[in-house]
């Protein structure tokens, strides 16, 4: 008998696999079971065909061509009718129809933005962005930092606020094979974020109308300034790693009463940025010469380990190096793929002039935490004018806001630190735990190797590696983030708008380890020693963009009786 040692732990996961995947294949051959073989990838059954056209319900009008990659797949699911001038439905178009409107559909627009219903414009720049807003005369105006557009804009009102969603353009997966190609399971993720898309502006569509009358108010009373944003932007970075979902407020108002220390009057700004997202396509995935070259195989030409099939592996069975005793020639790859690594959240003014940071919320935390508060209270005496169209809106003698909150999250890591321009920025770090941290860094965000009798396994179950808001089951919502601002006269000088640059970035990280030694094949890829321990992993890091604009929010009125 052979002492396996230290090993016996180590491939008994993997015995029982064999065991299984033999039993299985013993089954099949005598017809007690057709259920798939281990390494072979199965298609499964998608969900029932939707009804066409003429089965749904919702009814789009549409305005021009549609030649948007997900337009056809929005076109099963509504009823898209041609354009008519009854207002009685949303409206579908390209982006770029809006340059070649006529005046009788300006007004429908118009018309129909009014009625509460949603307008989405497909594959719209910022330029046709802001005719939009144009024609509807509200909200504000965006520039894009990278002059990114997007996917779908949607607009409408809602009790007479402007609400806009921004779809961004489909973040392509970073996974490659190791031949360099496009991985299969990325592209797999790619047509289902396109598919993701069209349900996502379709459910834009479907909004019902929530129009309201404004209501008259004494103007001699405070004012609740939180009820009445100058517009509500949804973000919806969407991309082959899910969908991170943050909803921008920007509000503004105009004290007439001078500020004791400088004796000028003063604007007033606010932007709050609501986190809500999950990390719903992340998981751990792996392959094995051991189950066969529809898994991985040896690649003798070129001397290299090719994976040809991963398959999902929660339970790490083929996340740990073979043993260099018992499976000297087998090699194993595992890699976790689609989790978040850090979240930032930024936000500055642009404008020249007189600004200062009043207060910026969530406060930076020591180590790592759970719960924390966001936002705060604030008041302003005298007579103020709110700019936009809420029930808040116009003069009031004074206001109030408070959005304190108690938030809980997965364990993460708050930095806040203070840029340019009084411009506050949020770093929110995911911290996991095991034998392969960064140096020079208390925090190691990526999902690392650890001990398996040596260090030769990818993450592990103890909920630190990865941390649980780098899985499906860990949300991050009911993160807001506050910052206010109170602005000079002179940063009026020349301009109609109060720009704030808000950037929010997610962090995706993508890790792979090649569990298998530096034992004569494949060496340049090797991830672990001659003996199979002292295993390491890589970690790619993509920023998914379309998540950085420049708000240009109109100057509050100036009128104070």
């Amino acid at each position: 008998m052979i002492d396996l040692g230290p090993f016996q732990y180590k491939t008994a996961a993997r015995i029982l696999a064999a065991l299984a995947a033999t039993t299985a294949a013993f089954l099949v051959s005598c017809g007690g079971s057709d259920g798939p073989q281990q390494g072979v990838s199965v298609t499964e059954p998608g969900p029932p065909p939707q009804q066409g056209p003429g089965g749904t319900s919702t009814k789009v009008r549409q305005i021009g061509l549609l030649d948007s990659t997900i337009a056809d797949n929005i076109r099963e699911q509504v009823n898209v009718v041609p354009f008519t001038l009854q207002h009685d439905a949303p409206i579908l178009l390209q982006g770029k129809t809006m340059s070649s409107l006529t005046q009788r559909h300006e007004e429908e627009l118009k018309a129909t933005y009014r009625a509460g219903h949603t307008i989405v414009l497909l594959d719209a720049t910022m330029e046709d962005v802001a005719a939009l807003h144009g024609i509807i005369e509200g909200g504000v105006t965006y520039s894009s930092k990278d002059g990114e557009g997007v996917l779908a804009y949607s607009l409408r009102q809602e009790n007479r606020i402007p609400t806009a969603t921004l779809l961004s353009n489909v973040h392509l997966s970073p996974l490659r094979t190791s031949r360099g190609d496009p991985d299969p399971i990325g592209q797999q993720d790619e047509k289902q974020a396109y598919k993701r898309a069209a349900d996502l502006t379709v459910s834009e569509l479907r909004h019902q109308p929530n129009v309201s009358v404004r209501q008259p108010r004494d103007p001699n009373q405070n004012v609740d300034w939180k009820t009445s944003p100058v517009q509500t932007t949804l973000f919806k970075q969407n991309g082959a790693a899910g969908v991170y979902n943050t909803t921008v407020n920007v509000y503004a108002l105009h004290s007439c009463d001078k500020d004791i220390r400088t004796q000028q009057t003063s604007d007033y700004y606010m932007v709050t940025a609501l986190a809500d997202w999950t990390a719903t396509h992340a998981k751990f995935q792996s392959a094995a010469t051991e189950l066969g070259p529809t898994s991985m195989y040896y690649d003798a030409n070129n001397d290299l380990y090719v994976v040809a099939n991963w398959r999902d592996d929660p339970q790490l069975t083929y996340c740990s190096s073979p043993s260099s005793i018992i499976h000297a020639h087998q090699a194993d790859a595992c890699r976790y793929i689609n989790y978040p690594l850090t979240y930032s959240v930024s936000m500055v003014p642009l404008n020249a002039g007189s600004i200062a940071q009043t207060d910026a919320k969530p406060p930076a935390q020591q180590g790592q935490a759970t719960t924390y508060t966001s936002g705060f209270s604030f008041s302003l005496g005298g007579t103020v004018n709110v700019n936009g169209m809420g029930p808040g809106a116009g003069l009031s003698a004074g206001l109030t806001w408070n959005n304190s909150t108690q938030t809980t999250v997965a364990p993460v890591e708050l930095d806040l630190s203070q840029t340019t321009n009084q411009g506050a920025l949020w770093t929110y770090r995911y911290c996991t735990r095991g034998e392969e941290p960064d140096a020079g860094t208390h925090c190691t965000s990526h999902v690392q190797t650890t001990k398996d009798v040596c260090r030769a396994q990818l993450g592990d179950s103890t909920g630190a590696n990865p941390q649980q808001g780098q899985t499906p089951v860990g949300a991050f919502t009911d993160a807001v983030h506050t910052a206010l601002w109170q602005a000079g006269p002179d940063t009026r000088t020349g301009k109609s708008t109060f720009d704030i640059d808000v950037t929010i970035t997610p962090t995706i990280g993508n890790t792979t380890a090649n569990l298998w030694g530096a034992s004569g094949k494949d060496e340049r890829n090797a991830g672990c020693d001659p003996n199979n321990c002292d295993c390491v992993s890589k970690t790619t890091k993509t920023p998914l963009t379309g998540g950085s604009y420049i708000f240009k929010i109109p100057l509050p009125s100036t009128t104070c009786q």
